[in-house]
């Protein structure tokens, strides 16, 4: 039986169960409406747990709600919540390192990788590799509730021989690109990075190469089809 719960995230902090629940109602009816808040500094992570009275308006709201624009150039997600009891499900994670104004998170998490030892590092991995094969989804949902776990998971992997960087930059650079997720003026400059002679980009110094893998991503269709995108 098909959930009549979604997920909407990827919106504001600052945004009230109010804001949350006009977006939701402008779907249809809603049951219950729950803003998620961090245990530690109180403040909203960014999503919500929207109930619907039925399947079909829980249908529409992933048809309407999934990437339609807010503000500050961002875009909601809302997809089905497969068991409304997901957090009570998700793995209670250690209590993390706090990241100071001037740091960057993927730094702090580089340093933290580098200073466990090979026997917890293995041990890592093979959690991570057990919870995605028994749970994929609920994998997938803590992943994206926790995006440094899944830079302390790629971290550790080449620390342990797992993977190389190889692999991680070629996974990367052939990721496909929901074209939802671009601005205007974002699809406006790649469609001219698309069309520039080649030659023109040696005049830009040292960002040659970084503009000459933009275009080649762009002609690629790793972006989406531009051409065709409002």
């Amino acid at each position: 039986m098909e959930s009549t719960t979604v997920s909407v995230g990827k919106f504001p902090q600052e945004y009230t169960e109010e804001q949350i629940m006009a977006i939701a109602k402008s779907v249809g009816p809603v049951s219950d409406v729950k803003l998620m808040f961090d245990d530690m500094t109180g403040r909203s992570k960014g999503f919500a747990h929207i109930r619907y009275n039925d399947v079909e308006t829980a249908r529409s709201a992933v048809r309407n709600l999934n990437y339609m624009p807010i503000a500050n150039n961002r875009y909601l997600r809302c997809v089905f919540t497969t068991d409304t009891h997901t957090d009570a499900q998700l793995p209670q994670l250690p209590l993390g390192s706090q990241i100071a104004m001037n740091q960057q998170a993927d730094r702090v998490v580089d340093d933290i990788v580098a200073q466990l030892d090979n026997s917890t590092s293995m041990a890592v991995i093979a959690d991570l590799k057990k919870m995605c094969q028994d749970n994929p989804e609920l994998a997938c949902v803590l992943f994206e509730r926790y995006p440094q776990l899944g830079m302390a998971a790629v971290d550790i992997a080449i620390k342990t021989g797992a993977t190389n960087p190889d692999i991680v930059g070629l996974v990367r650079r052939h990721r496909s690109r929901e074209i939802v997720e671009l601005s205007p003026e974002q699809l406006h400059w790649l469609r001219q990075v698309a069309v520039v002679p080649a030659s023109d980009f040696d005049d830009v110094g040292d960002a040659a190469a970084t503009m000459r893998q933009l275009q080649e991503d762009v002609i690629a269709g790793r972006f989406g089809d531009i051409s065709h995108a409002n």
